[in-house]
């Protein structure tokens, strides 16, 4: 199931949530990052290939990871 969608703003880029078995994870251009609670907030930077989101990781209240690579491989 997909949850939130957001495109770069050269739509070269895309981003959303997606859901299965109770969890979420970020999928940026077909890459999939880490399993978490859940994942809200997606949206694109104006301009660039940039994304931003709020994650939810064992009850921790949702904060945005500080970069792709950190959400990525986040365990």
């Amino acid at each position: 199931r997909v949850g939130s969608l957001a495109f770069s703003a050269d739509s070269a880029h895309l981003c959303y949530v997606a859901r299965d078995g109770g969890r979420a994870r970020v999928v940026r251009d077909g890459e999939a990052g880490a399993p978490c609670d859940d994942a809200r907030a997606l949206v694109a930077a104006p301009a660039g290939a940039r994304f931003a989101w709020a994650v939810r990781r064992e009850g921790a209240p949702l904060l945005p990871p500080s970069s792709w690579q950190e959400a990525h491989h986040w365990s």
